[in-house]
């Protein structure tokens, strides 16, 4: 049997969501590019907050409730502060969520009760694809690594995508 490297993997997978994205025509085309990304995103993320950075929903999360307590004008204990976060870590990853599985056995939904869901699947596919390239390239990887990775994925990693977005 084979080994393989999660993060070579990932990096593939993001490249082909990338990709895939900017040829879709169908709501399985977007489909298919949230599940790659949201693969991409659970492989990085731990490590770049292992190492101690923030994963981009995290980072996204902890301004929508730096936002959230300006607004009310009352700042939240920490205990609240990472409910609140992790609820808006939840929303942003609710379509991927919805579309890896049915039913949840811990709140007692029914898999045939969790069959319907609404989204903008090219939205959440393109928002998905920016976490997964933030989080891609905020791993420490290492020189070897970097110099095995296709070139159409460092130039993914370190371009505007889509055209107009990033600087």
């Amino acid at each position: 049997m084979a080994e393989h490297n999660k993060l070579h993997i990932a990096g593939q997978l993001l490249l082909n969501a990338a990709k895939d994205f900017e040829t879709a025509t169908t709501d399985a085309d977007y489909v298919k590019c949230i599940l790659l990304a949201g693969a991409v995103v659970n492989v990085c993320y731990p490590i770049v907050e292992e190492r101690g950075g923030k994963s981009s929903q995290r980072a996204s999360a902890e301004l929508a409730t730096k936002l959230t307590e300006m607004r009310s004008g009352e700042p939240f204990d920490a205990k609240a502060w990472e409910a609140q976060v992790k609820r808006y870590i939840g929303f942003d990853v609710f379509v991927y969520n919805a579309l890896k599985h049915a039913g949840d056995t811990r709140k007692k939904v029914a898999a045939v009760d969790d069959i319907f869901f609404e989204a903008d699947l090219k939205h959440e596919a393109r928002n998905l694809i920016l976490n997964a390239i933030d989080d891609f390239r905020s791993v420490p990887h290492s020189h070897a690594a970097i110099a095995e990775f296709d070139p159409e994925l460092l130039t993914l990693v370190n371009s505007p995508w889509p055209l107009g977005r990033r600087s």
